[in-house]
């Protein structure tokens, strides 16, 4: 796994473009209407990103992500 850091523009990509691209808004509008910090909804995006490059690289739909799916 590569550990280098990822530009912003990364992490919007992996949104926009991977399987979780159709929750995006909803999530954000959850987070910021919930009072979250900027910079922690910043974070959770980038944890979104990495998930979203993970499912999208094993080649997972959103509805076939569960326990089972890690291996």
């Amino acid at each position: 796994m590569d550990h280098t850091r990822q530009s912003r523009s990364e992490h919007t990509h992996w949104l926009r473009k991977g399987p979780l691209a159709p929750h995006l808004d909803a999530y954000l509008r959850h987070l910021t209407e919930r009072g979250y910090a900027r910079r922690t909804i910043v974070s959770y995006l980038a944890c979104l990103a990495h998930f979203s490059q993970w499912a999208y690289c094993r080649r997972q739909s959103v509805s076939g992500i569960d326990e089972a799916a890690h291996s």
